[in-house]
C-alpha cells in the first residue's frame, strides 16, 4: 500500500508588525490637544466680547463717574488740586460703554468756568484716567 501523499505544515505567518510594537496614539493625542485649544480659544474670545457670560457690554455707571471725575480735579495729592470743582456732566449723562482706549468727555465747571475734561479707559474693566480741564 502506498503512503498517504504528504502536506508540508502551513508556512508560519510573516511577524505581525502591530504585535511586535505597541501602536502609538501620538497621532491622535497631538489632534485632540490642538482641537481643545482651539475650543478653549473660540470660548475666551466670545467670553471677552460678552457674548457668552454676559448681559452685552459692560457699562460705566455715568453717575459713578462724575462723581470720581470730581474727586481726580479736587484732590491735591493724587489729582489736579481744584480747589472749587462744581458741576460735572459726564458723557451727556448717558453711562459709558467700557472698552480700552474708548474716551468720553465731561463738562466741569472749575473756578466758576466752564471747562471739558476727557476720561480714557485704561483696560476692559472700567479703570479710567482723567486728564486735567481744558
Amino acid at each position: 500500500m502506498p503512503a498517504p501523499p504528504r502536506v508540508p505544515p502551513p508556512a508560519p505567518a510573516p511577524p505581525n508588525q502591530d504585535a511586535a510594537q505597541p501602536r502609538s496614539n501620538r497621532g491622535l493625542l497631538i489632534g485632540a490637544g490642538v482641537t481643545g485649544l482651539l475650543a478653549l480659544t473660540l470660548l475666551l474670545t466670545l467670553v471677552l466680547r460678552g457674548v457668552i457670560g454676559g448681559s452685552g457690554p459692560v457699562e460705566l455707571d455715568v453717575i459713578q463717574a462724575q462723581d470720581g471725575v470730581r474727586q481726580v480735579l479736587a484732590d491735591p495729592i493724587n489729582g489736579y488740586g481744584r480747589d472749587d470743582v462744581g458741576a460735572v456732566r459726564c458723557n451727556n449723562g448717558v453711562n459709558p460703554t467700557v472698552r480700552k482706549g474708548r474716551t468720553f468727555t465731561c463738562e466741569v465747571t472749575v473756578d466758576g468756568n466752564r471747562r471739558q475734561v476727557l476720561v480714557e479707559f485704561a483696560d476692559d474693566a472700567g479703570t479710567y484716567e482723567v486728564d486735567r480741564p481744558r
